[in-house]
């Protein structure tokens, strides 16, 4: 990868649906002049190595009725199957329609979660569900409301 490539990245993530031909016309203000065939080029490239895993839509999820985010963190305790229950808490998060976000974490805490629910209620149910199937992992949880601020 060299620094076009990095410029071309820049430009996608800020704006994934950004056409070829703008990418090239800013690209040349900027000193730096490809054809559109040239930068669907390294597009394809960037694609290929999966430097580019993919294409998302950002969603506002209050427009979809989904008004409540929570961030789970969770400690976590060693078990005799502990990675098979890790395992399982990835699948889990993975699935989930409410998970945005799940990370392990280095330091005092394990885990981070971040959900998006229709109400509170939701939100308490999927928190309570986590602490019943993955009790014998969790030392505990604790929820936090949050208010986006980029993302």
């Amino acid at each position: 990868m060299d620094d076009l490539d990095h410029q071309i990245l820049e430009m996608l993530c800020r704006d994934g649906r950004m056409p070829v031909r703008q990418m090239g016309k800013t690209l040349n203000e900027k000193g730096v002049s490809l054809t559109d065939r040239a930068i669907r080029k390294r597009i394809a490239k960037l694609e290929e190595n999966e430097v580019i895993r993919g294409y998302t839509a950002i969603v506002d999820h209050g427009k979809v009725g989904l008004h409540v985010r929570r961030l789970m963190l969770l400690r976590l305790r060693s078990t005799e199957n502990f990675e098979s229950r890790i395992n399982d808490l990835i699948l889990y998060f993975r699935r989930s329609q409410s998970c945005i976000f799940s990370a392990r974490l280095s330091g005092d805490l394990d885990w981070a979660m971040c959900g998006v629910f229709k109400n509170d209620s939701e939100a308490k149910i999927e928190s309570d569900r986590i602490r019943t199937l993955f009790h014998d992992v969790i030392e505990f949880i604790n929820t936090y409301e949050v208010e986006m601020v980029k993302g």
